[in-house]
């Protein structure tokens, strides 16, 4: 019996120091095993670490405001007949107000012209127009010698009215009788003698240039006492 108990007191030594290497065992397996380093291989490269972008939602489009559009329709809205008014009561509305239409006579009204009216001028001209102008003595243009003879012998007398055509040089180019004096001698005798005689200064355009222009005159024959 004694080697029995102590053989059994002895196997229950050799187990409970088993269990305890063995779990003396796993606790340093879990220490070591937790402490490791992972060592990645060559081949591999090095590890990165990578951004992914996160996409940008944007912000939802304002809502559409519905669009009024404006309504010709007009809408009569008719007065509902109350059941319980009372007919018999009479109200009075008042005088009903007038209207006069008032014609206005236009001619009441003065009319307005307006001041900033453009007026269009010409311009000035660069020279004063000028007729003709007898350049020598007029006495000398018609003298008693040129008196025909035969009308001085009759006694014709009277006035003989003349117009002269000026060239732009100042000689006559052309004598008409405008008035006569009653006598063709004496009318021709004008004529004849103011053509020959008579020099005028030529007339004158706005522009200054030397034109052709007229001038009219008158003789009056008069036998010398």
């Amino acid at each position: 019996m004694a080697y029995v108990d102590r053989q059994s007191g002895t196997s229950r030594a050799t187990s409970i120091l088993a269990v305890g290497l063995i779990h003396a065992g796993l606790g340093a397996a879990l220490i070591y095993g937790l402490a490791a380093t992972f060592i990645p291989k060559e081949e591999d490269g090095p590890i990165r670490s990578v951004l992914f972008p996160v996409p940008t939602i944007p912000p939802p489009p304002p809502a559409e405001k519905p669009s009024v559009e404006p309504s010709s329709t007009i809408t009569t809205v008719t007065p509902s007949v109350d059941a319980t008014r009372d007919d018999s009561v009479k109200v009075d509305p008042g005088p009903i107000p007038t209207f006069t239409d008032t014609i206005r006579d236009p001619a009441a009204y003065p009319t307005v012209t307006p001041s900033n009216t453009a007026t269009s001028t010409p311009p000035p001209p660069l020279f004063t127009p000028k007729n003709p102008s007898p350049a020598n003595d007029r006495a000398n243009w018609v003298t008693t010698v040129d008196y025909p003879a035969r009308d001085l012998r009759l006694g014709h007398t009277g006035t003989t009215k003349y117009r002269v055509v000026i060239s732009s040089s100042g000689k006559v180019q052309s004598c008409e009788i405008t008035g006569s004096s009653g006598y063709a001698g004496l009318d021709e005798a004008t004529c004849k003698s103011v053509s020959r005689r008579a020099r005028f200064e030529p007339a004158i355009n706005a522009n200054g240039e030397k034109i052709v222009g007229t001038w009219s005159g008158s003789v009056s024959w008069r036998i010398p006492d």
